[in-house]
């Protein structure tokens, strides 16, 4: 993940998001600016998009572009 200067938090960048198929909710958070804590909050609420791998909370990256109006399938914005 990219790591921003001075103590600015850890952003992956969309091409890293998209790379993959899921993220943890730390790294799901950081990428719509959330910090750790309003991460989980978020997920507990169900805001933040989650799904359970056994005992592991992970975030499906194409819910999470979606979020932030991409299309998990294409590079640019989805329509509106």
């Amino acid at each position: 993940m990219t790591t921003n200067t001075t103590n600015e938090r850890t952003r992956p960048s969309v091409a890293e998001v998209r790379a993959v198929a899921t993220v943890t909710v730390p790294i799901g958070g950081a990428f719509i600016g959330l910090g750790r804590a309003a991460s989980y909050e978020a997920a507990r609420a169900g805001t933040l998009p989650t799904l359970r791998v056994g005992k592991r909370l992970l975030v499906p990256t194409a819910a999470l572009l979606r979020m932030v109006g991409l299309d998990p399938d294409r590079s640019e914005p989805a329509e509106a």
